[in-house]
């Protein structure tokens, strides 16, 4: 065992030694604005320039005639950095991104600078507009409103119509009283009796209403 891990070091160390770049590492930051960056830490010199591909979601940098010098495997705000061997010469860094860069392919753009290879893509707000998406979604809406609306103007109405039917039932009653007790009959004065009259006719009404009742 001990002796097959030593032939697989070897042949790893053999093939680092052959490639003219090692990949030792990448970052995600994100830059002022609307932009985001992949950093991608090299040893060596590129003599080819990286291959950028873009496939929906897929961000891909081939870095060609380099070796892997470490694992690179993690995610980073929703966006997962990984890198592996494409052939027996170049790796290839590969970012899935929460968003599709599809049609934003003139947007990114590849510096390289002190042992860096820095990708510079565009950047979507996904969460923001999926958090307004929410609220939006919690806010009342027109239709919601405007059950509301009629709900309360049917209760509205409703209160009416009691009012009324309560006024018309008292009526009858103060009419039904008379023809029944003539003698009972509260003759009206100007301005002097009307609180007592509209105590009788309450009174008279309530008692008709508990004989129906009885």
């Amino acid at each position: 065992m001990k002796r097959l891990l030593l032939i697989l070091s070897l042949l790893l160390s053999v093939k680092l030694f052959a490639a003219e770049v090692t990949i030792k590492g990448a970052e995600l930051a994100n830059n002022k604005g609307s932009e985001s960056i992949l950093s991608i830490k090299h040893l060596g010199n590129l003599n080819d320039n990286p291959q950028i591909q873009i496939q929906d979601k897929n961000l891909k940098v081939t870095v060609p005639n380099s070796g892997l010098g470490n694992k690179i495997y993690k995610k980073v705000n929703g966006t997962l950095i990984s890198a592996s061997m494409t052939d027996a010469e170049s790796v290839t860094i590969t970012l899935a991104l929460p968003y599709s860069l599809n049609g934003k392919e003139s947007n990114v753009t590849t510096a390289l600078k002190d042992g860096m290879i820095n990708v510079h893509f565009p950047r979507l707000e996904i969460a923001k507009k999926a958090l307004s998406t929410v609220e939006n979604s919690r806010s009342p809406s027109i239709a919601d409103k405007a059950i509301a609306l009629e709900v309360s103007a049917t209760n509205a109405e409703a209160e009416k119509l009691d009012e009324t039917y309560l006024s018309t039932l008292v009526k009858n009653q103060e009419k039904l009283a008379e023809v029944k007790h003539p003698e009972n009959k509260i003759e009206t004065k100007p301005e002097n009796n009307k609180h007592h009259i509209a105590t009788d006719r309450v009174n008279m009404a309530q008692a008709g209403v508990a004989k129906r009742l009885m």
